[in-house]
C-alpha cells in the first residue's frame, strides 16, 4: 500500500514553502496545517533573512512529523528535504 501524505503552502514576502506529514485524518491534518501556517507567519520576519536551505532545516527541527519540506525563494533558488 501506498503512503498517502497531507500538507500545505505557505508564503513570507522573500519565500515559498511547500510542506508534507503522514496523512493523520482531516482534523488532525487541519490542525497540523494551522499550527505550521501560524509558526511560519509569526516567524517571518526571521525567516526572510535565512537561506532556503536555513529555512528548511528550521521548519523540520520545530515539526519533526513533516515527511517533506520545500522552500523556494523570490530569486527562484529551491531546497528540498525528505526523510
Amino acid at each position: 500500500m501506498e503512503a498517502l501524505e497531507f500538507g500545505g503552502t505557505s508564503k513570507t514576502a522573500t519565500h515559498s514553502f511547500r510542506f508534507f506529514w503522514a496523512l493523520q485524518g482531516i482534523e488532525k491534518d487541519t490542525e497540523i496545517l494551522h499550527a505550521v501556517s501560524l509558526w511560519i507567519g509569526k516567524n517571518e520576519k526571521s525567516l526572510n533573512k535565512m537561506t532556503v536551505i536555513e529555512c528548511i532545516k528550521l521548519l523540520g527541527e520545530e515539526f519533526p512529523a513533516m515527511v517533506s519540506v520545500e522552500c523556494q525563494d523570490k530569486h527562484g533558488k529551491c531546497a528540498r528535504m525528505k526523510k
